[in-house]
């Protein structure tokens, strides 16, 4: 974990940027790695423009930060085509870009400035069996390793050689999602694109809030530095209607999970949300303790993917917030009992889908929490994360305040 990578988006003006003259150039090297999970490289190169400390990153990082923003412009040129392809074929169906999709074009203003996994569409129910039809057409193909109940908002994610993958959303709701959210007034408030023919965004208001459900809730805040760089760029760049955001973030039962995120986005990032908006939706129970954990969170924030100690986290996170004992069963049913194809689907290989492939893992997970300590701070911050999300829809401990 690089202190370098926080401090820098941390300080508020050049004046700040005299606590970071203490940095060596490995403090610089890890940084710079470190954007690569955080997901916000190009960004980090323009704030150290910003603040006019670019020149002491050693010269190797400063191209390496160059190369990654030409990437991320490159690849997000090549999503606007991708868009505009899929568009044309829609023939005027309606769909609405989530996330980066719609920030890189609309905050950031820069393609080269915010990278994108993917490309996170939105379809109306009626409209999805025709918008995966096109996407067929268009010889995109939904990878077979992945279980079509993996994810309950949204297909799993298409695939096309050369393209950015496509995640289509039935939704933006899990349907254990103790949120209220209206999807025909998204709808109804969605505004055009502009560049592109047939697209649309979310109202500003709802893009902050859906932002902020993301990040915090859906991701239990184990997230990269990138999705609280997102809310800042909202709020600078987005005329915000900060009374109905309110309104609404209290319509949605949103407002504990929309506190802390934007709060976090405040503190990690410098995100310039009114006082009066922060005072508005504070819980009467919100303390430090509950933002340095959250702050844990992300700065122990590691992609996932199929890592032993990830495997085994997860099953103790689960166990312990989620579905209790009474996963356990389930997992072993996923992990042993189901034919070696759906084994196959779950752990995303083709390879090891006997029974010692299968629980080596476990058992190398276990020892690696025991003997290393990254590891051991992984699992707390997830630990934290769970913890902090039932803090988000605990109910009636949100004080009545007005915004004046």
């Amino acid at each position: 974990m690089s202190e370098a990578l926080f401090d820098v988006f941390a300080a508020g003006a050049a004046a700040q940027a005299g606590a970071l003259h203490g940095f060596e150039s490995v403090d610089w090297l890890r940084a710079v790695q470190d954007t690569a999970r955080h997901q916000c490289a190009p960004m980090f190169g323009r704030r150290l423009r910003e603040l006019g400390i670019l020149d002491r990153v050693p010269a190797e990082e400063r191209q390496r930060l160059i190369g990654l923003a030409r990437t991320t412009a490159v690849r997000n040129l090549g999503s606007t085509l991708q868009l505009r392809e899929l568009t044309d074929r829609l023939l005027g169906t309606p769909m609405i870009a989530l996330k980066g999709a719609c920030l890189a074009r609309t905050c950031y203003r820069d393609l080269s400035l915010r990278p994108m996994l993917d490309l996170d569409l939105f379809a109306q129910v009626s409209d999805l069996d025709f918008v995966r039809g096109v996407l067929a057409q268009l010889g995109y193909r939904q990878s077979q390793r992945v279980a079509p109940e993996t994810n309950p908002m949204h297909d799993p994610p298409y695939f096309k050689p050369g393209s950015i993958p496509i995640e289509l959303h039935r939704s933006i709701l899990d349907r254990n999602d103790l949120f209220c959210i209206d999807h025909e007034a998204l709808w109804s408030r969605a505004v055009p694109a502009g560049d592109i023919a047939g697209l649309s965004y979310l109202g500003a208001e709802d893009r902050l809030l859906h932002v902020c459900l993301h990040a915090g809730y859906h991701h239990q805040l184990d997230i990269g530095l990138y999705a609280f760089i997102d809310i800042a760029m909202i709020v600078r760049g987005t005329a915000l209607d900060w009374r109905t955001f309110v309104d609404r973030a209290r319509e949605w039962r949103a407002e504990r999970c929309v506190f802390l995120t934007l709060e976090m986005a405040r503190v990690l990032v410098g995100a310039e949300v009114p006082a009066e908006v922060l005072a508005a939706l504070r819980p009467a129970d919100f303390d430090s303790d509950i933002l340095r954990a959250a702050i844990d969170v992300v700065r122990h924030h590691h992609p996932r993917g199929y890592q032993p100690t990830g495997i085994v986290s997860e099953i103790i996170v689960d166990v312990l917030f989620g579905h209790g004992w009474r996963s356990i069963p389930g997992r072993f049913h996923r992990r042993f009992l189901r034919t070696p194809e759906r084994r196959t689907q779950w752990r995303g290989s083709s390879d090891g889908v006997g029974w010692y492939a299968q629980v080596a893992p476990l058992l190398r997970g276990l020892a690696a929490l025991a003997r290393s300590r990254p590891d051991r701070e992984q699992l707390r911050a997830r630990w934290h994360g769970a913890r902090l999300q039932r803090w988000m829809t605990r109910a009636g401990a949100v004080r009545a305040r007005h915004m004046p």
